[in-house]
């Protein structure tokens, strides 16, 4: 499984498209997310391991930063065939507010 991290300053809003467009233009698939408040959002991802290193220039054209270790995971990865699964971390140093969702009250 590749691992990856990485921070930026965009609103979440901004964010999200950008980083699945950057996956399905590259042949990959989001097979999932989770959003932790307003401080990460974790993809999950499939894609060839060719390909991470076009991930990673696309995301940074973009204003997303992957780390030194995510740049070290993505250099060793390789050019195999096939399709590997992995996650990115992503941190927003942005400072927006909390995520709130509201829940209905229950009747009875």
């Amino acid at each position: 499984m590749i691992m990856l991290a990485a921070t930026t300053r965009m609103p979440r809003a901004a964010a999200m498209p950008l980083v699945n467009d950057a996956i399905a233009s590259l042949g990959g698939w989001i097979t999932g997310h989770g959003l932790f408040g307003a401080m990460v959002i974790v993809f999950r991802f499939e894609m060839a391991p060719a390909n991470l290193a076009a991930l990673a220039r696309s995301l940074a054209a973009g204003g997303i930063a992957l780390d030194a270790d995510s740049r070290a995971v993505i250099a060793a990865a390789g050019d195999g065939a096939g399709e590997v699964p992995g996650t990115l971390h992503l941190a927003f140093a942005g400072g927006e507010p909390d995520v709130r969702q509201e829940i209905p009250a229950v009747p009875g």
